[in-house]
Order: C-alpha cells, then structure tokens, then sequence
C-alpha cells in the first residue's frame, strides 16, 4: 500500500522478497533503505541485478502534491560481486485517491562487458482496498544490450498493518514461466 509523506523526520525501512519459481532456483533478495529528513536517500540491496551481487544506490526525495501526492528519487549506484558496473535509477510514486503507482527504472552498465548493460523497470498499478488490503497489476520489463524488450505481467495483492507490508506478486499467472514474489516490508520513523 503506497503511502507518500512529506519529510519530516528520517525513515529506514528493510524489505525481503522471497522468488519461488517452477522453472528456476529460488532466490532472496533483501533491500535496506534510508532517507534523511532532508530526503538524502540510501539503499543497498543483494540478488536485485544478479545473484550473489551486491549494490548501493545514493539519491535524492523529491515529494510532494495535495490531491496527487508525488514522491520522484533519482539514483546513482555501485554494483558489485558477480556482475561489476554502474546504475543509474529512479524510484517514482504517485498517489490519488485510493489508486497508486509505483515505478522503479534502472539503467545498469557492466564494467567488464557491455553485451551484460541492460534496462529494468518494476511497475504497479493498484488500488487500495479498506485500511488494510490493495489489489492490482504489476510489470516487470528488461531489455538486455542488443536485444528486444521482455515483458512479465502479473498480479499483486497486498496486506499492510502498521508498518509491516506483506506484498505477493504472481507473474504469468496462466503459464508455465509462472513466477511468485512474496515480500516483507518493515518501515520506522515515517
């Protein structure tokens, strides 16, 4: 469930995604992040560009809005381990009402080969559903150096009590390529 503030004090947060795949190994990528009251935003993440890969990604919070809240944080990122490189990134939220959206975009080059460089954008449509629950669709699209744009479509569902956010993507829901996201999201100081 998407919910923008404006700074008024840091917030840190630790999120767990947990991939379970028929066709692939299963797969756990943690992400920790912080942004300062000024909105100087901090995250570090493993298994997210390639497995046993590590990154940092430093920005800055752009939010704002009344009726549509905005939340825009552009980023520039190390990326170590088994795939060596540099990123730029851009998490993006909006929010009207009881629908949000949520995009994260990246463009990652690798330093040792640039037939690895590719582009990558995680993207929600949702609606809230009570104080509790949200629904919608999500899209994962990679574009790899020299090749075509692939796409995986799927659904998410949501449960959020207090600072604790439980997501589950299913992608490709009516295909062999099926894939499951389970998440845990912990968030303090908002």
């Amino acid at each position: 469930m998407l919910k923008i503030n404006v700074m008024a004090q840091s917030k840190s947060g630790v999120e767990s995604y947990h991939s379970l795949s028929r066709n692939e190994s299963y797969v756990w990528m943690p992400v920790l992040h912080y942004t300062t009251k000024h909105g100087f935003y901090g995250e570090a993440r493993y298994n997210y560009e390639e497995l046993q890969t590590g990154s940092i990604y430093a920005g800055k919070n752009f939010s704002g809005g009344k009726k549509i809240n905005y939340s825009v944080t552009p980023m520039l990122g190390v990326v170590f381990g088994k795939y060596n490189g540099g990123s730029a990134a851009m998490n993006v939220d909006i929010e009207y009402g009881k629908m949000f959206f949520s995009g994260q975009l990246q463009y990652t080059v690798n330093k040792e080969n640039k037939e690895e460089d590719f582009f990558y954008n995680w993207s929600e449509l949702g609606c809230n559903i009570g104080n509790k629950f949200y629904g919608g669709i999500s899209m994962q699209q990679t574009k790899l150096y020299g090749s075509r744009v692939s796409a995986d479509t799927g659904l998410l569902l949501g449960f959020e009590t207090g600072k604790i956010t439980i997501p589950l993507y299913l992608f490709s829901p009516f295909s062999e390529k099926r894939n499951v996201i389970l998440g845990l999201i912990i968030e303090w100081g908002k």
